[in-house]
C-alpha cells in the first residue's frame, strides 16, 4: 500500500472512533448547573400546577353559585368548565378561572 493510502486509512480510524466516542457518550455528560434540554420547563408546569384551583373547587364554586348539581368538569388553557344541572331542569355551563376560582 502506498503512503498516501497509509494516511487516508488511519485518517479514517481517527474520525470514526472519535464518532463513535461522542455517540456513546451522549446524553452522559451534562454541564455543571445544567437544568436540562427544557430549561426548567417542568418545574414551571408544576408551579403553575400547585398554584390552580383543582377541579373539586371549580365545581363547588360553580355547584354553589347556580344552586345545582353539578354534571361534569372539562379543564382547558386556564379555565374550568362546569356542567351544572339546575333545578328547572335546564342545564348551564359555568367558567371558573383556574387560578383565582373567580367565576368568569
Amino acid at each position: 500500500m502506498s503512503e498516501s493510502g497509509k494516511g487516508i486509512t488511519s485518517w479514517c480510524r481517527v474520525v470514526i472512533g472519535a464518532a463513535l466516542l461522542i455517540f456513546l457518550t451522549a446524553g452522559q455528560v451534562t454541564p455543571a448547573g445544567a437544568r436540562g434540554w427544557r430549561g426548567g420547563f417542568d418545574q414551571r408546569i408544576a408551579q403553575a400546577d400547585q398554584s390552580r384551583i383543582s377541579s373539586e373547587q371549580a365545581a363547588s364554586i360553580a355547584g354553589t353559585t347556580t344552586k345545582g348539581r353539578v354534571l361534569d368538569v372539562t379543564y382547558a388553557n386556564g379555565v374550568y368548565r362546569v356542567r351544572v344541572l339546575q333545578d328547572d331542569g335546564r342545564v348551564r355551563t359555568v367558567r371558573v378561572d383556574a387560578n383565582t376560582g373567580r367565576v368568569i
